[in-house]
């Protein structure tokens, strides 16, 4: 059994075979399974039972992906909700975003990427998922190693993660290391972080290992911007 052995989430999906092999695959890795074909049923599942993560399609009958992502995240802020579509719009991807989905893929997606993903949503067991403020920026970032990527820039930054805004984006789950160009004339950062999730314009990065001096430096940077909505990095 994995670490994450105890871990229950919920497969919603109303295409019987998928959902059946999204509950064997995830069984398979360990996680307690909970399945619904649709929003409604998801959320009496969610009235009866504790679960961590929501992996939900979108297109479906009786209440949708996106109701049922709404109605989660008021019942429960904090619990991530990674939607599945078929299609690939930037409409309903920023959809996704905006109501708070952890992530949006679109169908196929490859298993091993959807497993990597879903491990990296939940915390090792006994330990909270952090929440910051998230800060708007504007700051050099270089990639470093096999990571590299031109015309990086960091939009968002927060104590325990940023936004990179790059046209060449890692795959979810890869651990990447970077140099941060804190402007005028402080130091440039170095530091390492974990993909957490990937959109059009860009992908979060939630930091693993913090030197004292990067996390001194990352609290003066976010100590001069206005902060908005709470997200987890």
């Amino acid at each position: 059994m994995s670490e994450q052995a105890t871990h229950a989430i919920l497969v919603v999906d109303d295409c019987p075979g998928l959902g059946a092999a999204l509950a064997a695959l995830f069984t398979c890795e360990g996680f307690r399974v909970h399945s619904a074909s649709n929003g409604l049923e998801a959320l009496d599942v969610l009235d009866r039972e504790d679960v961590e993560l929501v992996l939900s399609d979108v297109n479906m009958p009786d209440c949708d992906g996106f109701e049922l992502l709404t109605r989660v995240k008021t019942r429960r802020a904090e619990g991530p909700v990674v939607l599945l579509h078929t299609g690939n719009t930037s409409v309903d991807l920023e959809r996704g975003f905006l109501l708070g989905a952890e992530a949006v893929y679109f169908k196929p997606v490859e298993a091993d990427t959807l497993v990597s993903a879903i491990h990296s949503y939940l915390p090792p067991q006994g330990r909270a998922r952090r929440r910051f403020a998230r800060h708007a920026v504007n700051l050099g970032i270089e990639l470093l190693g096999d990571c590299t990527a031109a015309a990086s820039r960091c939009t968002t930054l927060a104590r325990g993660g940023m936004f990179v805004e790059c046209s060449n984006r890692p795959t979810v789950a890869t651990t990447v290391a970077f140099r941060l160009d804190a402007g005028g004339p402080s130091p440039a950062m170095h530091g390492t972080g974990v993909v957490a999730w990937t959109g059009r314009d860009g992908y979060g990065v939630e930091f693993t290992r913090q030197s004292a001096e990067f996390a001194e430096g990352i609290a003066k940077i976010i100590s001069q911007q206005p902060s908005f909505a709470d997200q987890s990095f």
